[in-house]
């Protein structure tokens, strides 16, 4: 591809930022025996710039641009006091533009079938479902610090896999692989530790996670963890801010070739051949992000403002989150 890693194969990483916390979902405890949630995120996202393999940044060549809208539907419930399952499963609707771009133009060019063979377009769409999710919590110690192991399973629901850009090495119009995917097209198997204290005296929070995702298929697995702050200012708004990450432990396998460039802001008519070179493309990724809002509670419901963008990474685009989610909570020891 000549906007280098197109990013959109590295779709997965939406699903890191479609779990921000909520003063329901940050706590590190477990729900109460009967106790369900109902949780509705929606998600926008957006990027013209990418790290690069080596973790250079850089804008998208050819005015390029990434944006992406997640729906989430879950549920968590509570089994007993110290165990709990939830899942939840994301509708997308992801799109890279770019300006098309004219290679190797013909030596007649009134040959129109000649002209269109040398016009390489990676501007593309998808609407559909996205990856699914389900885990279980344990509550391991109970006190001013919490203690919380939780396994969670990510998985694809029937969407086309990433591939290289082309469906052969040699750049070629007709071989454009539609890499506008809706996930990484491959399983999670993560465990992690969740740490939790609150101060009573501030009424504020802290929370830390720490965890190892096994990933099945090309990728390397990963290490991840994220640390997370909020403050109640009353009884029913708290604000929030915090960070996470992730890190490739070991390199996983090649799934094509893509193709890079080091001057992307050349406008697409004076792109030259000499101006890409190609490399090997993974799934892996590594990315710190940041993020800050906002949660107000009114009775059962729960609603929440956010924003998120990755600060530093390697093979991710730079992308800007902005969330807003609803939770409504339902107690069905009252009915007994």
């Amino acid at each position: 591809m000549f906007s280098p890693q197109r990013p959109l194969v590295f779709i997965a990483c939406a699903l890191f930022f479609s779990a921000l916390p909520t003063s329901a979902q940050a706590s590190p405890w477990t729900l109460p025996e009967k106790y369900l949630l109902i949780t509705l995120d929606s998600n926008f996202q957006n990027a013209d710039q990418e790290f690069l393999p080596d973790g250079t940044l850089q804008s998208f060549p050819l005015q390029g641009e990434f944006s992406a809208f997640t729906f989430t539907p879950g549920a968590r419930y509570g089994i007993s006091d110290d165990f709990e399952v939830a899942f939840d499963f994301n509708i997308k609707q992801v799109s890279y533009q770019s300006d098309p771009i004219v290679l190797g133009l013909p030596d007649d060019p009134t040959d129109l079938s000649q002209v269109n063979a040398s016009i390489f377009d990676f501007s593309h769409s998808e609407t559909g479902l996205g990856d699914g999710r389900i885990f279980g919590r344990y509550n391991l110690y109970r006190s001013l610090l919490m203690v919380t192991s939780q396994t969670s399973l990510s998985f694809p629901i029937g969407y086309s896999t990433p591939r290289g850009t082309f469906s052969e090495d040699t750049p070629n119009p007709a071989g454009i692989q539609d890499d506008v995917t809706l996930g990484d097209g491959q399983t999670d198997l993560a465990q992690a530790f969740l740490f939790g204290v609150y101060i009573p005296p501030t009424n504020s929070f802290a929370r830390l996670d720490i965890g190892y995702a096994h990933r099945f298929g090309p990728p390397g697995d990963q290490g991840f963890a994220s640390l997370s702050f909020g403050q109640y200012i009353g009884s029913s708004v708290l604000v929030f801010a915090g960070a996470r990450g992730a890190y490739t432990i070991f390199d996983g396998e090649s799934i094509g070739q893509s193709f890079i460039t080091r001057t992307p802001d050349k406008p697409s008519n004076e792109f030259l051949v000499s101006d890409v070179e190609a490399i090997d493309i993974t799934q892996d990724k590594d990315y710190v992000s940041v993020e800050g809002g906002v949660i107000l509670k009114v009775q059962d419901v729960e609603m929440r403002l956010s924003y998120d963008q990755v600060v530093w990474g390697a093979n991710i685009p730079q992308i800007k989150s902005y969330s807003l989610g609803v939770i409504y909570a339902m107690d069905f020891r009252d009915e007994e």
